[in-house]
């Protein structure tokens, strides 16, 4: 196979921080390289300088070939006559990289009219047929839809086509499938690597999880701290791969040893909970129609249990979450914290009983005021308290809580993007954690982090379970974390609870057939022959 891109001594400082250093990397057409590594390793960096995206104030140093082309000797102009024709990148976050106010077809489109000589109308009908080759076909999805009416998996399609668009020789997918559920994330990568192999691309798979690209990846490269340290053939690494590095990119059982079993005292319930959505209405003469998100849910959670709650995107977790907290109606049957039923008329009475419920959400950054210091945003709460507190107070109990997260009480000076997404994390912890709550709900807590940074916010959640007698509903797609940390499962879909019980049981025999079609899509890593010994 011809080499589609290689990287050589490739370097990159901004300021006194060296983020890459001397990176030695070879791609050929039609094959998938996955480049592993934990956050701030440096894997994003260096597929921003394939695209020439690095930073302005980046010194950088060395050599990116594409095809013979050194993107580095460039000017910005010929870049951009390179960026979607030979070289094409699909970002984590599809909701950011898809421009809202645009239809998915008109931003295919673009593609085209961007590096051909063609009308608008060849133009669309071009992007129709990437739509289609993405999984995304005009007569089930519109191409005049725009991204804020298709879920997270068809968002992520509509990017891959932007990228497959022009049949570039390089596709870089970083962290393509971070956010999405088991059976989505084995359709995403199956689409990406049917693609890389129909047109001879090079396909850069950028992961912190050696487990999602196990039966994917034709080679395989770890990089960290700036560095490739690893760089080998699949059978080659998963016959001969060094514990640390399972310990360090392979997901690792929490243990539970020090916690509590769960009392008898039920400290959340719902019955025959269901919650709507009223669309808007296409012509001024059309009545609203409803959409039934949540149907007839009814469950309860023990004071001191974790209760699991997996599914697919869209099938009505998170609306489920927003109902407990009281941020969305509840439409038919009702909810209770600690046997009080909500939501009540009483203001005070209902400031009461949101002390008892708060939330973490998946990403934290989005959740926090950039401009507000650390000690200010665990002191937004503070409210919901009946008597009133004195800054100093605010500012002792603020220090306890990051504190408690473990985290110096040095954070309270800094803001947000001063730290990492782990660190992040472990803010919105605190946060949720400033009212002394009985239930905390956890929205994909940990789907946007690297297995380390994984592993310590669980242990983290354990061992405050243990010491504060916390409750937990734990919402994910991560099968692994669900049977880590969870004492109960709920499996939904569609809105409905379809199975139910203790998660071992579970996962060991499953009662329904889509709660076996979960349990098989999450990725397993194979090791070789050889390497299980090294890796107990």
């Amino acid at each position: 196979m011809s080499e589609a891109v290689t990287i050589k001594d490739l370097s990159l400082r901004i300021g006194e921080a060296a983020i890459l250093d001397g990176v030695n990397l070879t791609m050929r057409a039609g094959e998938i390289t996955a480049l592993i590594g934990r956050s701030g390793s440096g894997k994003s960096m260096t597929a921003l300088a394939m695209m020439g995206l690095a930073p302005g104030a980046a010194e950088i140093s060395g050599e990116i070939a594409i095809e013979g082309e050194n993107v580095l000797a460039m000017r910005e102009r010929a870049r951009c006559g390179l960026r979607g024709r030979k070289v094409a990148m699909v970002f984590q976050e599809p909701m950011t990289a898809l421009n809202p106010l645009q239809t998915i077809g008109a931003q295919v489109a673009e593609t085209f009219l961007a590096h051909e000589k063609i009308s608008c109308a060849e133009a669309m009908a071009k992007a129709k047929a990437a739509l289609a080759r993405a999984g995304l076909p005009p007569e089930e999805t519109p191409p005049e839809r725009r991204p804020n009416e298709l879920s997270g998996g068809q968002r992520q399609r509509a990017v891959i086509a932007i990228a497959i668009a022009m049949k570039p020789k390089v596709i870089i997918a970083d962290e393509p499938t971070t956010a999405l559920d088991v059976t989505t994330q084995a359709e995403i990568l199956d689409l990406l690597k049917t693609l890389a192999k129909e047109d001879g691309s090079a396909l850069l798979l950028i992961t912190h999880d050696l487990a999602v690209v196990s039966h994917v990846a034709d080679r395989i490269a770890v990089m960290k701290d700036g560095r490739i340290v690893t760089d080998e053939s699949t059978d080659v690494f998963y016959s001969a791969a060094p514990a640390s590095l399972a310990k360090e990119y392979m997901p690792a059982r929490v243990r539970r040893d020090n916690v509590k079993p769960a009392s008898q005292e039920t400290a959340l319930a719902a019955q025959n909970m269901s919650c709507d959505y009223v669309n808007a209405r296409r012509a001024i003469f059309d009545k609203p129609s409803v959409f039934r998100a949540v149907k007839t849910v009814s469950f309860d959670i023990q004071k001191g249990e974790t209760l699991g709650l997996v599914g697919e995107s869209g099938c009505g977790k998170s609306t489920l979450a927003r109902a407990l907290l009281g941020l969305h109606p509840i439409a038919e049957g009702s909810a209770a914290i600690g046997g009080e039923r909500f939501p009540v008329k009483d203001k005070a009475a209902m400031r009461r009983l949101r002390r008892k419920i708060q939330m973490v959400f998946q990403d934290p950054y989005s959740s926090f005021n950039p401009r507000q210091r650390i000690a200010d945003i665990l002191a937004e709460p503070f409210h919901l308290f009946d008597e009133p507190m004195t800054a100093p107070q605010k500012r002792d109990r603020a220090a306890a809580l990051i504190e408690s997260v473990g985290l110096s009480t040095d954070a309270l000076d800094k803001r947000p993007h001063a730290f990492s997404g782990g660190q992040r994390q472990r803010i919105a912890i605190a946060r949720a954690l400033a009212t002394d709550p009985d239930v905390i709900v956890l929205d994909e807590a940990t789907s946007a982090l690297d297995i380390a940074s994984r592993n310590h916010i669980l242990e983290l959640l354990q061992s405050l379970l243990s010491a504060r007698g916390l409750s937990l509903l734990f919402i994910t797609h991560d099968l692994s974390v669900i049977r880590d940390i969870a004492d109960r499962v709920m499996v939904m879909k569609e809105g409905r609870i379809l199975e139910s019980g203790a998660t071992e049981r579970i996962f060991e025999a499953p009662e329904n057939d889509y709660t076996r079609r979960l349990i098989a899509a999450a990725p397993m890593i194979e090791w070789r022959e050889g390497a299980g010994e090294k890796n107990d």
